[in-house]
């Protein structure tokens, strides 16, 4: 057979219209398709057509960091090199930045000493669906059985789950 792997993102709408981008690395279309097909229609989803959903989503930067102490340099330096936005929440600081600033900000972190927790490329939601309760749980299993798939990546959603 052909051993050519292709980066494929789909686009899926999930339970409560939550947009939902499925990141696949995928050898057989054939095969992926049937499969998130049929792990999104038992939560009540259904795959999207291409372009449905991913303008709901800027491809950015995102640094993470669980260590609270350098709070003000971690601020400062992100300020300073590019960040677009700067989010401290539960005990982390949300760092997001453009793509066109995201190697910049990589090393003026590494050279300020600052390690975050992860630092990756992302796809940032423009605004979220909010779940609580039983909406929320069922999204958290789909996502939980999307990411078992052995051709998915990744997944990105706008839903927020909000504590009751």
């Amino acid at each position: 057979g052909d051993d050519s792997f292709e980066d494929v993102i789909f686009e899926a709408y999930g339970p409560n219209g939550v947009a939902i981008l499925i990141v696949t690395l995928t050898d057989n279309r054939n095969r992926t398709v049937p499969n998130l097909r049929s792990i999104l229609g038992k939560f009540g989803g259904a795959l999207a057509n291409k372009g449905a959903v991913s303008y709901l989503f800027d491809h950015k930067g995102l640094f993470l960091f669980s260590d609270l102490s350098h709070e003000d340099h971690i601020v400062e330096t992100a300020i300073n090199n590019g960040a677009d936005e700067v989010d401290s929440k539960e005990g982390e600081i949300e760092v997001t930045c453009p793509l066109s600033a995201f190697d910049t900000l990589k090393r003026a972190m590494d050279e300020a000493g600052l390690i975050p927790a992860s630092c990756e490329l992302a796809m940032i939601p423009q605004t979220s669906v909010d779940l609580v309760g039983d909406e929320a749980n069922r999204l958290v299993q789909l996502l939980e059985r999307l990411e078992d798939d052995d051709d998915v990546q990744e997944v990105f959603t706008n839903a927020r789950f909000i504590d009751e």
